[in-house]
């Protein structure tokens, strides 16, 4: 069995906010870190988190990279709307 500890890092393009006063999107995540828990060997592995943009413009996902080949992170929609959401699939392969 082996334990992973999956990571995404996500990168987004957005408005930038001079002094505050420009809309801009704002990305939240439901976890940070997720651990897809034990998994036999050779057993692929995957969970779904939720993506929202909490800001007031939209939002654009350019990239979600994960922190070892083995992983790969696919949002369902790459822009969202101030307040819509979006799930993302993260699996995992033992094979690469």
């Amino acid at each position: 069995m082996i334990r992973n500890l999956v990571v995404v890092a996500f990168a987004a393009i957005a408005a930038v906010a001079a002094m505050g006063q420009t809309p801009a999107p704002k990305l939240s995540v439901s976890h940070n870190n997720w651990d897809i828990g034990q998994i036999w060997e050779n057993e692929p592995a995957s969970l779904v988190v939720t993506l929202k943009n909490e800001g007031d413009a939209e939002l654009i996902i350019t990239e979600a990279r994960t922190t070892c080949g083995c992983t790969l992170a696919q949002p369902d929609k790459k822009q969202l709307a101030p307040g819509e959401s979006t799930s993302m699939t993260v699996r995992f392969d033992p094979h690469g």
